[in-house]
């Protein structure tokens, strides 16, 4: 068993992370790897589809920590996001 940090910039609440992410995750979860996720959600999604993803998140024993995605200002938004996600991560 091993336990692994997944980080995805896509959100969860996104097409891509619900139709490719989750159940590739969910799948090595049922082989005995652990996750922890890291995901960074737009707002109207993660108001919209949070409570999809929670459920499918912790029948499948993932423990997920949503990030806000930011947009402004535009370049200087990522730079916030990686440094967030990097305090994420070592948390």
């Amino acid at each position: 068993m091993s336990k692994v940090l997944y980080i995805s910039y896509d959100g969860m609440t996104d097409p891509l992370g619900q139709s490719q992410v989750l159940p590739y995750l969910v799948g090595l979860t049922q082989k005995g790897h652990q996750f922890t996720l890291l995901s960074f959600e737009k707002k109207e999604r993660f108001e919209k589809e949070k409570k999809i993803i929670e459920d499918i998140v912790n029948k499948a024993g993932i423990k997920w920590v949503p990030l806000k995605f930011t947009t402004k200002p535009p370049l200087l938004s990522k730079l916030y996001d990686a440094v967030r996600m990097r305090f994420a991560a070592v948390i």
